[in-house]
């Protein structure tokens, strides 16, 4: 048999306080949002090669022709210097995965008499800006204990949506520091805090 009772005061300003909160972030985040978007804009990127030797679109080497490669990898200019032939290898470029992670503790809410807008806040956009700039520049984007790395060109609103529905279930990140877990290799992490 199922047993119900009613919440006392205490415990219900609890959830009240908690319901407050995830609809102060609701009303926040659209300009947060918009905030990150032109940042994010205002920045260009590059690519970056892995050092050796692979896919991608940067020169990065000639060798030596090797018996039994196709002939077709032969680069006819360097070669016709020489007396040997020569391939033309280009620098292997992939996606880094990175990780973010921002501070939604009780310290974030901290507003100076001269500021526009709470840590938090600060802490939200730039760090959605850096989601986005990431996925831009061809990485893989993940928040740290909430979602897995993506490449979506909607990245910032998937991540203030995941941020939202934590916050509206009361499972808002009052933790001080990051989950603690090991990298993957050739994997990096942005803690705004």
């Amino acid at each position: 048999m199922v047993e119900a009772r009613l919440l006392d005061d205490q415990e219900r300003m609890a959830g009240m306080r908690q319901q407050d909160a995830a609809l102060g972030l609701a009303r926040r985040l659209p300009s947060l949002v918009v905030a990150a978007k032109e940042i994010a804009s205002s920045v260009m990127h590059g690519v970056h090669g892995r050092r050796q030797a692979g896919v991608g679109e940067t020169f990065w080497q000639f060798r030596p022709f090797v018996a039994g490669e196709s002939i077709t990898r032969v680069d006819w200019r360097r070669s016709a210097r020489d007396d040997r032939f020569y391939v033309r290898e280009r620098e292997w470029e992939s996606a880094h995965t990175v990780w973010l992670w921002m501070d939604r503790s009780p310290s974030m809410a901290f507003v100076s008499a001269l500021a526009l807008q709470s840590k938090i806040d600060r802490g939200l956009v730039l760090g959605l800006a850096a989601a986005d700039l990431l996925v831009r520049g061809g990485e893989r984007v993940g928040l740290l204990g909430l979602t897995r790395p993506l490449a979506a060109r909607a990245i910032i609103e998937r991540f203030a949506e995941v941020i939202y529905t934590q916050e509206r279930k009361g499972g808002g990140d009052s933790a001080e520091l990051p989950p603690a877990g090991a990298l993957a290799p050739r994997t990096g992490a942005v803690l705004i805090s």
